[in-house]
């Protein structure tokens, strides 16, 4: 259950859509319950420019943007990858040869995913992670900082001191 504010405009090409859910909350048969105070969306779609989407909240803040639509970043991904591993290229789309895409993410709490993909897992302080596609040129960047742990299980602790991953 959430509440739900929704508006949507379009002018010419340019489209907005404005998302707000305020005390969401998840249950469900095969995951735990999960409460969050608020998660807002926004897209913004330009042709003359870039489509973006725009994610804050209690659970996480980001935001991806693109010189082309948005459904076009996994075969972005797919076509930088495929570059480099010849096996993938029969998979790899043409058409977003001029496409680029860039991301960041700064996980704030991690109770929701924990749940989602059944692992425990509990942050200390918020995880960033940063990237960047350019079909183009074939490459890809992606960072992430963890500045302190996170434990994945009662028994595995890992780290990134000086941006080296102990396990």
């Amino acid at each position: 259950s959430a509440n739900v504010q929704l508006s949507y405009s379009k002018d010419n090409n340019h489209q907005d859509m404005d998302m707000c859910l305020s005390r969401l909350h998840l249950t469900g048969e095969d995951i735990p319950s999960y409460s969050a105070d608020s998660l807002h969306l926004c897209y913004v779609s330009d042709p003359t420019s870039r489509n973006e989407l725009r994610i804050c909240g209690s659970i996480a803040d980001g935001q991806v943007t693109s010189n082309g639509p948005l459904t076009d970043i996994p075969s972005i991904l797919l076509s930088c990858v495929s570059h480099h591993l010849p096996i993938l290229q029969k998979y790899s789309d043409r058409s977003v040869k001029n496409r680029t895409a860039d991301f960041s993410l700064t996980l704030k709490d991690s109770t929701f995913l924990s749940s989602v993909i059944g692992i425990p897992l509990r942050l200390y302080e918020p995880i960033e992670i940063n990237g960047s596609a350019d079909a183009a040129n074939n490459s890809i960047s992606i960072t992430a900082w963890m500045p302190l742990s996170m434990i994945l299980s009662t028994i595995l602790l890992a780290s990134m001191p000086r941006d080296v991953l102990i396990v």
